[in-house]
């Protein structure tokens, strides 16, 4: 497992073929596209190459 460089209130985490995010934060966050999305806490939105995690949410990733 290695911890990934992440904005503060993110915790994001790889391994091999898997990224997880999760956002700690009572806000949403924007970040780039890790993956392709696996598995949701809630609804993801997505812009040009980039995904908003809602608030106290987590997302994995195939990588």
């Amino acid at each position: 497992m290695n911890w990934l460089e992440a904005p503060a209130g993110v915790l994001a985490l790889s391994r091999p073929g898997l990224v997880c995010t999760l956002n700690t934060l009572g806000e949403e966050v924007e970040l780039p596209v890790p993956g392709r999305a696996l598995l949701s806490s809630a609804p993801l939105a997505y812009g040009a190459g980039t995904v908003r995690i809602p608030p106290d949410s987590c997302a994995w990733w195939a990588i």
